[in-house]
């Protein structure tokens, strides 16, 4: 008797090659880190310019350098990485300030957690106000990144740069997020400051070699499973194929 192969069965088989797929981050391999709630993927090490040998020294670039860095760079087979984005209408910010050149109230200081930094260090990292980004209490998270960086102890203070010319008529500051204390806020362009690579969307997920295995035995036995129905059909055949045989 042809029995049909309950889907039911795929759909848990599928199931086992994507753990974590209800996760806020999912590590796609290759380093790379997909947040499933900013729908944007990063790169997982975040002093990648001095590990790659592009700012040697110790990967701190100035906003312009920074954005020629992740202009360039080809990573994953990807060639759109970018600066993560800031969000100075973030209402959830512990501050606002208003240019002395003019424009908009700036939304600025702690808990920006609608800026792409923002939301992975105190969302995603679980990292408290004044408190350093590395430091966060969800230790899962924190454990598919490296080369976080710390206080620069001689400066007292930390920064990434973001994207974000915040003072129109002041080209002269950029946005900055302060990862030394989890605040959004500005710097000089020429002041020197570390820089993580983002881009927009998913990736493709690098299968483990045991999610490999397990694929290969879920589609043998799927394949083992309809070359024994194509071989039953034609001999249950149907009423019309039963008399063109006897004819």
């Amino acid at each position: 008797m042809f029995h049909r192969f309950p889907s039911s069965w795929l759909a848990a088989a599928l199931a086992l090659l994507a753990p974590g797929a209800h996760a806020e981050l999912i590590d796609r391999g290759n380093g790379l880190i997909y947040d499933t709630v900013m729908n944007i993927t990063w790169m997982s090490d975040f002093n990648y310019a001095q590990t790659s040998g592009y700012s040697p020294d110790d990967g701190r670039m100035t906003r312009d350098e920074a954005l020629e860095w992740a202009a360039q760079l080809v990573y994953g087979g990807f060639d759109d990485w970018r600066l993560p984005a800031a969000n100075y209408a973030d209402t959830n910010c512990s501050h606002t300030t208003t240019p002395i050149s003019g424009g908009p109230t700036l939304h600025v200081g702690y808990n920006c957690i609608a800026s792409e930094m923002g939301h992975l260090h105190y969302v995603d990292f679980g990292s408290a106000a004044e408190g350093e980004m590395a430091h966060g209490t969800n230790t899962a998270n924190l454990a598919m990144f490296t080369n976080i960086q710390l206080m620069v102890p001689e400066e007292q203070n930390g920064a990434y740069w973001i994207s974000g010319i915040p003072y129109p008529n002041n080209p002269n500051f950029n946005a900055a997020f302060w990862s030394f204390m989890g605040s959004q806020g500005t710097d000089f362009v020429f002041a020197r400051r570390w820089a993580v690579a983002v881009r927009d969307g998913d990736v493709p997920p690098v299968p483990e070699p045991g999610s490999l295995a397990l694929m290969g035995l879920g589609l043998g036995a799927l394949l083992t499973w309809r070359a024994r129905g194509a071989r039953r059909t034609p001999a249950q055949g149907s009423p019309r194929q039963g008399a063109a045989t006897r004819d």
